[in-house]
């Protein structure tokens, strides 16, 4: 994405939002990051900047969030808090609440943010809403002098309030759900599509006790009469990205999270080739994002691809689609 120009330079052709190109950003944030990991970003956060590459700057509080990420990552997932005048004419401008999914641990492990920014890129080809990201390389300049910069990628990604709101819906505050609450079509759908992750953690019917339903899946409405829509997030635990620290739940039975395991619903099986159908039409796409050679780690990239492919042939085999899917559907309880 071409910068625009200061303000002082004349007129500015219209800068296309953060999430409407998919050119990678080359940003440095500067942060007393000790500081911020030792426990500031959980509550104020800390007094940072962010550097374009064309030399712009702006001012931020930085912290950081989320839950197993926050217990696993040595550099967790961090929120971003931009007063809107410093944001204009930065991509920034407009993004709404901006959040980074960091590579967690050691950079040599950024591949696996990458996978997860490319099962994003994937999901928008599929259903909406969808949340939007937008791949960057980060460096990462302690200001305390106390270590050596970092530098590794990661990725915006849309908050779940705008995403709702940008398809003309609103991002439901309740605790559960009846299965007969949820748009059907939509929600084999999702569930293929977390079958093909190779993610089992996720639920579109609870979230944890005292939190917004569900559990990494947000339910969505436009506000009128019908059943709602989910909206997943987070997929680090899935098995194409395999995250040294992904683990299946042990209730499941899998050797580990590469081993995919169906948890669609029975009452969706009718509408599982609307949803097969879908996935076949965006073939050629998911295989091109997947393949995209402006991208780094290529063989990891080619593994993920080898991983999808052989989901193509369980749902296009009768057999296979029976007695994988089909055949493996869950009855909820309760």
């Amino acid at each position: 994405m071409t910068p625009a120009p200061s303000a002082a330079a004349g007129p500015a052709a219209e800068m296309p939002g953060l999430y409407d190109s998919h050119e990678m950003l080359q940003l440095t944030i500067s942060a007393p990051l000790m500081t911020l990991l030792e426990g500031a970003g959980e509550d104020n956060g800390v007094s940072a900047t962010v550097a374009f590459e064309d030399g712009r700057s702006v001012a931020i509080k930085l912290k950081t969030y989320g839950k197993s990420r926050r217990r696993e990552c040595d550099l967790p997932p961090l929120k971003l808090d931009i007063e809107l005048d410093s944001a204009l004419g930065t991509p920034f401008e407009g993004a709404g609440p901006l959040r980074i999914v960091t590579h967690c641990r050691s950079p040599e492990l950024e591949g696996h943010v990458l996978l997860e920014y490319l099962l994003y890129r994937a999901y928008t080809h599929l259903a909406e809403p969808a949340l939007r990201v937008r791949l960057a390389n980060f460096r990462y300049q302690e200001t305390d002098g106390s270590s050596r910069d970092i530098e590794a990628l990661g990725y915006f990604i849309e908050d779940i309030g705008v995403a709702a709101e940008r398809s003309g819906s609103s991002w439901l505050d309740i605790q559960r759900l009846r299965l007969a609450d949820l748009d059907a079509t939509h929600t084999a759908l999702v569930g293929l599509f977390q079958y093909m992750a190779g993610n089992t953690d996720w639920s579109a019917l609870s979230g944890p006790p005292g939190e917004r339903c569900c559990h990494n899946a947000a339910v969505v409405s436009n506000g009128q009469p019908g059943p709602h829509v989910l909206l997943p997030y987070d997929f680090d635990q899935s098995g194409l990205i395999n995250t040294p620290y992904a683990v299946p739940a042990k209730t499941l039975g899998l050797r580990d999270v590469t081993q995919r395991k169906y948890r669609g619903f029975c009452a969706h099986n009718n509408e599982l080739i609307a949803a097969i159908t879908t996935f076949n039409t965006q073939h050629a796409e998911l295989e091109s994002l997947f393949a995209d050679p402006s991208l780094p780690h290529a063989a990891m990239r080619a593994n993920a691809w080898k991983y999808i492919t052989r989901f193509y042939r369980e749902i296009n085999d009768p057999k296979k689609l029976s007695n994988r899917i089909v055949g493996r559907c869950r009855k909820p309880t309760g």
